[in-house]
């Protein structure tokens, strides 16, 4: 793999043969690709796979090829899927109320906040009165629909906005910090409402910091008050935990749901880590 460096893999004791029926999930953006292997039931995770990028991916035709070559490398083509779920991470989307994209052209609201759509597929995802708007470059789309049949393309953000207000470990929880490769994404809700949502790239844990803090200071939170919940890739005893606990008083992991089941290597894995890409099935956007 010339332009990406294979970071790890984990295999279940569970064995299948390849005409057996699973579901899928991907997710990718500029910087890495992560998959997983499940049953049909979602209660066993069969095989789990972190590529990342050598270098964020800048170009259209660039990331449709590590897309591909991902693909063939790890034999996910041409398998029997059940369900595939393919969540793409990135800044290219927009919130608006309901009401007010229904009267608007939703190309022209995300080319106005995001800049130029042309050549990419504009898609929504409705979530709690708002609009989810957000766009897919084109070579990217004819990849994903040339390896799979009935794939559903979902965008990380509204996941992780869904989830903030489904997922058993966060409905206590007022900020949701969802760490990824080089890229942060800061949910903010109060009962119900969504309060506010964005992404962050980020080069270092004083990065994350800054963009929580200046959330949490725009809002007037109170770091004694409100409850933090974090997801990601994150050693729980490491730096950036021990800094988040300095400022943030009430500060919990994300967990997998308790029907589902980790075995072998995968049972290494800390509860929080890869909360989308176990997680993303769960919703229904």
């Amino acid at each position: 793999m010339d332009k990406a460096t294979f970071s790890t893999i984990f295999h279940s004791a569970n064995k299948v043969s390849k005409n057996e029926s699973l579901n899928l999930s991907i997710l990718i953006s500029q910087n890495s690709l992560m998959f997983a292997l499940f049953t049909t039931d979602y209660k066993y995770c069969i095989e789990l796979g972190h590529v990342q990028f050598k270098n964020a991916i800048k170009s259209d035709d660039d990331l449709t090829d590590q897309l591909e070559m991902i693909l063939t490398n790890f034999q996910l083509k041409n398998r029997n899927y059940n369900k595939i779920s393919f969540t793409v991470l990135t800044q290219d989307f927009t919130l608006i109320p309901d009401a007010f994209a229904e009267k608007s052209d939703a190309k022209s609201l995300l080319a106005f906040t995001t800049g130029n759509t042309e050549n990419k597929m504009v898609k929504h995802h409705k979530l709690n009165g708002l609009d989810f708007i957000f766009s897919l470059k084109m070579p990217l789309v004819s990849a994903v629909e040339s390896a799979f049949q009935s794939v559903s393309v979902k965008h990380a953000g509204a996941v992780a906005i869904n989830l903030s207000f489904s997922h058993h470990s966060l409905l206590n929880v007022d900020l949701f910090l969802n760490i990824h490769d080089s890229e942060i994404e800061i949910t903010l809700k109060d009962k119900n409402t969504l309060q506010f949502f964005n992404s962050f790239r980020f080069e270092n844990d004083e990065d994350i910091l800054y963009y929580l803090l200046f959330t949490m200071e725009q809002f007037g939170l109170n770091p004694l008050q409100v409850k933090l919940g974090v997801a990601g890739q994150i050693e729980a005893n490491g730096e950036l935990t021990k800094t988040l606990k300095r400022y943030i008083k009430n500060v919990q992991f994300c967990a997998f749901d308790p029907s589902f089941q980790l075995d072998k290597e995968l049972a290494s894995l800390p509860n929080h880590y890869y909360f989308t890409l176990l997680n993303q099935h769960l919703c229904e956007l």
